[in-house]
């Protein structure tokens, strides 16, 4: 009975060592400045969704977005993330890394955004081509009419051809699956902790296998298999002497 009961106790030690190492906290950054890049640079134009106002439009930056900070070790960091909300403004927060099926936006439309941003933002080299990222990234999540055209529909920039038949021609790449998922990336939505604007970024997707767990995990999985290792030394010491 005592044998079975140090077995328990050693697999019970065992599970502990492994929940903690699946059981890290969500990262979270505290952006204190928040800015824009030259490269490749933004556009500002008209933007028209009816939530926005009485006329629906209003001016808009279009580009990647230069968020810095820490992140919750206190390491310096420097994101480069998309708009995901018009209705807010954007300023310094702290905001928390969640993946697509935690997030409170539609799962299916931040699948598309994922896909749409690892073929796209590599060819954001320019003014134009970034706020046609930007734009695209918004008809996917904004448009409800069943089709997505950045120039019309509920949601549309119709003043900037340039920019809406660039992500036109990207758009329609998605739709007939021309484009397919990175398998070696994931798209990290960045949810505020106040009434601020949500952002996502591409971040290098988990390995699953041989994964190099972050620091603060491996002082967890310390702790877990220094339960282990102290049961397993105890039950020695009474083999021995007994």
């Amino acid at each position: 009975m005592r044998a079975f009961q140090r077995g328990r106790a050693l697999c019970g030690a065992l599970a502990l060592a492994l929940a903690c190492a699946t059981g890290a906290q969500a990262q979270t950054y505290t952006i204190t400045s928040i800015g824009w890049t030259s490269n490749p640079g933004w556009v500002i134009g008209p933007v028209d969704y009816p939530p926005l106002g009485t006329h629906g439009e209003q001016e808009a930056r279009l580009g990647p977005t230069l968020l810095k900070g820490t992140d919750g070790m206190g390491n310096p960091v420097s994101l480069h993330t998309w708009c995901i909300d018009l209705l807010d403004p954007l300023h310094p927060d702290i905001f928390t890394a969640t993946d697509i099926a935690h997030s409170s936006f539609d799962t299916a439309k931040l699948t598309e955004i994922e896909t749409f941003l690892e073929h796209t933002q590599p060819l954001a080299v320019d003014p134009t081509s970034a706020a046609a990222v930007q734009l695209g990234v918004w008809e996917i999540l904004y448009e409800d009419t069943g089709s997505w055209d950045a120039a019309s529909g509920t949601f549309h920039s119709a003043r900037m051809p340039a920019v809406s038949g660039l992500a036109n021609s990207w758009l329609a790449a998605l739709a007939d699956n021309d484009w397919l998922p990175d398998p070696s990336l994931r798209l990290e939505v960045l949810v505020p902790e106040g009434i601020n604007q949500a952002q996502v970024q591409l971040v290098a997707a988990p390995q699953s296998v041989g994964a190099v767990p972050e620091p603060a995990t491996w002082g967890m999985m310390l702790v877990g298999f220094g339960v282990a290792g102290a049961g397993m030394r105890r039950r020695r010491t009474q083999i021995v002497f007994s």
